[in-house]
């Protein structure tokens, strides 16, 4: 497999990312500063700050400045995505896709699109995810769609919809791509959560030792700079399948019974600040399916509440 050149977190602001501001009228000037701190908060990795920021650009006049607005919309989104809002941030893409589309700014619609395809292709609507795709790029799930990191999305999309379909070698492909293209501007969560899908890819594919360094630059890179929460969900998609099966198998004797994959995951994000609530719309289940997996976790652990649970799972090595 081929090895690509660390990532080196690039805070300064793309020329695309933001319009150039330009002397229109004090209002709409003030809107695009507070836009340019969406945008640097949302790179480095701080999502509480780009959401904070992104909430008050939404509100405030950016006169003519269409492209500045657009693209406070696709930061907004990002942020809402990896601070695990998905619907806010669907409606978020949506609406910059509008704005995109209006002033012609196609590295923008590109950005908003890929996000779109990502969310439906993690949620199984992998139709849906396509169609996202070839607004994107014209071409299926084919990930040579432009050399621009905006296109890193959508071939992390291709890659998903790929693995989901069984097309591993095609899936591994496509996530090399996002993650080289991810390296070339994107944000700090962006390019962990390329390697975090490239690593799980790379497992199903027995290349272990490029799963295990894909795994541990996203960790590094997440170090200091994420919300705990988000590093862990980020983290925990790296999971290998077969060596989370294997985990789980070591520790059957002291756990009593072997965790499924689904109850770890759920696991690893007890041991997060997400309510119950939250954690089922980062995996994309109702609540009452993430009760049900907490109280077999409860069972097979032996404990009663969720703090004792975590304790355990980390003095099995589970955590």
């Amino acid at each position: 497999m081929r090895s690509d050149r660390r990532h080196q977190p690039n805070i300064a602001i793309s020329s695309w990312t933001v319009a150039r501001i330009e002397t229109v009228d004090h209002g709409s000037l003030g809107a695009q500063l507070v836009a340019l701190r969406e945008v640097h908060a949302f790179k480095t990795g701080d999502v509480a700050a780009a959401l904070e920021a992104a909430r008050r650009a939404m509100t405030l006049d950016f006169d003519d400045a269409l492209q500045a607005r657009s693209a406070a919309c696709c930061h907004y989104g990002s942020a809402l995505y990896f601070s695990g809002s998905i619907d806010e941030a669907q409606g978020a893409f949506r609406r910059a896709v509008q704005l995109a589309e209006k002033v012609s700014d196609r590295r923008r619609r590109i950005y908003a699109l890929g996000y779109l395809a990502l969310i439906a292709a993690e949620s199984g609507q992998l139709a849906d995810a396509e169609h996202q795709i070839r607004r994107a790029t014209g071409v299926g799930t084919d990930p040579a769609g432009g050399e621009h990191y905006v296109n890193a999305i959508v071939s992390l999309a291709a890659a998903t919809v790929l693995d989901v379909r069984g097309d591993v070698a095609a899936a591994a492909d496509a996530a090399h791509l996002a993650v080289g293209l991810a390296r070339k501007d994107a944000g700090i969560l962006e390019v962990a959560k390329a390697l975090a899908v490239r690593a799980k890819i790379l497992e199903d594919l027995g290349d272990h030792q490029t799963a295990a360094s894909s795994r541990n630059e996203a960790g590094a890179l997440l170090r200091g700079r994420a919300d705990a929460g988000i590093a862990q969900t980020l983290l925990a998609t790296a999971a290998p399948s077969a060596g989370v099966a294997v985990t789980a198998r070591n520790q059957a004797c002291a756990v009593g019974e072997e965790l499924t994959p689904k109850e770890l995951e759920v696991l690893g994000l007890l041991a997060t600040r997400l309510s119950r609530r939250e954690i089922g719309q980062r995996l994309y289940v109702s609540l009452n399916t993430v009760k049900t997996h907490q109280r077999a976790l409860y069972r097979k652990l032996g404990v009663e509440d969720r703090n004792t649970a975590v304790k355990r799972a980390r003095e099995l090595g589970l955590l």
